[in-house]
């Protein structure tokens, strides 16, 4: 009985139906603004409210790039917000951040 139970639960790890690790997006944001960035929100284009700001007081400028780490994604549409070093905001809908791995703003 106690192999039975070892092999089942063997099928099933092998099989990924048991716990696994937190999934999540890499992705990039390249900034071709000609602006500084000082805050990005990323939502989920199922949710109606930004996510934390992810900067925390750092600043992307021209010509680099922040990486986002997006733990548990809910889908791959995501809208992106940003905030620029004069203080205007701008916003971008229908991101695709599943694959593509990056997206430029201009």
């Amino acid at each position: 009985m106690v192999s039975m139970k070892k092999t089942l639960v063997a099928a099933a790890i092998a099989m990924g139906t048991l716990a696994s690790p937190a999934m999540a997006e890499l992705f990039r944001v390249y900034n071709q603004t000609g602006q500084s960035i000082t805050g990005v929100w990323f939502t989920s284009e199922r949710v109606d409210v930004w996510d934390a700001e992810r900067l925390r007081g750092n600043v992307v400028r021209n010509g680099q790039y922040y990486q986002a780490n997006i733990t548990n994604p809910l889908g791959c549409i995501y809208d992106l917000r940003v905030q620029y070093g004069s203080g205007q905001m701008e916003e971008w809908y229908g991101i695709n951040i599943c694959g593509s791995g990056s997206y430029t703003i201009r």
